[in-house]
This record gives C-alpha cells, sequence and structure tokens, in this order.
C-alpha cells in the first residue's frame, strides 16, 4: 500500500469521527434542564435582600428557554399589592416580566415560585426577604 492511499485513508476515517462527533450534538433548547424562571439582575426584590415597610419594590422575572415551561405561579402572602398569580407562558407578552411588592408588616416574608414544566414536572423556588 502506497502512503498516499494510506493517507486518504487515515483523512476518510478522520472524517467519519468528526461527522460523527457532530451528529451527537445536543440542542440546549430541547434539554429540559435549561429551562427556567429566574431573577434578574435589575430586580430590586432578591433571596435574602431586606426591604423597607411601606415602599414599593420591583421583583422582575426572566424565562429561559420559555418553550419547555407551561406556566408559573408566584404566592405572595400579606403582599398588599397582590398575593396569588398564575401567568401562562403562551399568553405572557413580554420577557422579563415585572411584579411590583409591598408589605405593611415586618418580619420575614417568603414569596414562592413553583415553576410548571411541559413534561409535566414541577419546581419549587422560594425567595426569602426581611421587611424592616
Amino acid at each position: 500500500m502506497t502512503k498516499s492511499k494510506l493517507l486518504i485513508g487515515n483523512l476518510f476515517i478522520f472524517a467519519l469521527l468528526v461527522m460523527q462527533s457532530c451528529i451527537n450534538i445536543e440542542n440546549p433548547y430541547t434539554d429540559i434542564s435549561n429551562a427556567k424562571i429566574v431573577i434578574e439582575d435589575k430586580s430590586q426584590i432578591k433571596d435574602g435582600v431586606n426591604i423597607e415597610k411601606g415602599k414599593t419594590y420591583t421583583l422582575v422575572l426572566g424565562i429561559e428557554i420559555r418553550e419547555l415551561i407551561e406556566k408559573f405561579q408566584l404566592n405572595a402572602l400579606e403582599n398588599e399589592l397582590w398575593t396569588d398569580s398564575t401567568i401562562h407562558i403562551k399568553d405572557l407578552k413580554k420577557n422579563p416580566i415585572s411584579f411590583n411588592v409591598r408589605y405593611r408588616s415586618t418580619g420575614q416574608k417568603r414569596i414562592a415560585l413553583l415553576t410548571y414544566f411541559t413534561d409535566g414536572k414541577d419546581y419549587p423556588k422560594n425567595i426569602s426577604i426581611y421587611v424592616e
């Protein structure tokens, strides 16, 4: 066997290996573990923050890979402006989405966020804040 035939054979095998590795690349937009509701950096409400009683703050949530999320629910007991809210992703016109929050009493408060995915699973998350 000549060196040129051996080289061509090796190049062919290399090309097959490269094509095989490209075929196995997963689409991150179909992986349910990449879909989530996140608290945006510009949000005034974040886990562990202290806020003032009677003052209005904004909770800003972003939806990552919305095609894999069916809906999410927020529950904020004692919030003066709303207590429960269910957002269906298909009806959502903007991203991120903002919610105003205001409390009249002091102490530890919790905003519960429950995300429902298109595969039927759900993911709970609590946002803990302290009102002073």
